[in-house]
């Protein structure tokens, strides 16, 4: 999933299979907590729609 933040891009990329989450980041930054919530529940949501 990318992200804009108006200034660089991000990228958080899902893997249901084994339920984690990578964040890659050009500027060595932390993901802020709203995207951190963003990622939760798109990965809540994958799991919902495979009946994981």
């Amino acid at each position: 999933m990318p992200d804009n933040n108006g200034k660089y891009w991000i990228l958080a990329v899902i893997d249901s299979w084994d339920d984690s989450i990578m964040y890659f980041n050009a500027l060595g930054n932390e993901a802020g907590d709203d995207f951190e919530d963003l990622i939760k529940l798109a990965l809540n949501d994958l799991k919902i729609l495979v009946g994981k």
